[in-house]
């Protein structure tokens, strides 16, 4: 995930330890792999599964990152302070 994620080696990564005493992180959602690309009809199918199929599928080919993923629908996009 390094080298696509962190800007080809350019960046950084950082690791968080995710458990039910860190609210933010403990609200990560496990990406699911698949072998078909989804199909989101947005006027059928429900919202909440349009965003699972959206933001948390992936191709099979990347299941050993082991992504998960947290999408903050109550914030949305922002600068975040963490505790040390």
């Amino acid at each position: 995930m390094w080298s696509r994620y962190a800007g080809d080696h350019s960046g950084y990564c950082l690791e968080f330890e995710a458990t039910d005493h860190t609210p933010f992180f403990g609200a990560a959602q496990q990406v699911k792999y698949g072998t078909e690309f989804p199909v989101v009809d947005f006027f059928t199918t429900p919202k909440n599964e349009q965003v699972d199929l959206i933001f948390l599928t992936k191709f099979k080919d990347w299941s050993y990152e082991g992504e998960w993923r947290i999408i903050d629908h109550d914030t949305g996009p922002s600068v975040r302070e963490y505790a040390p």
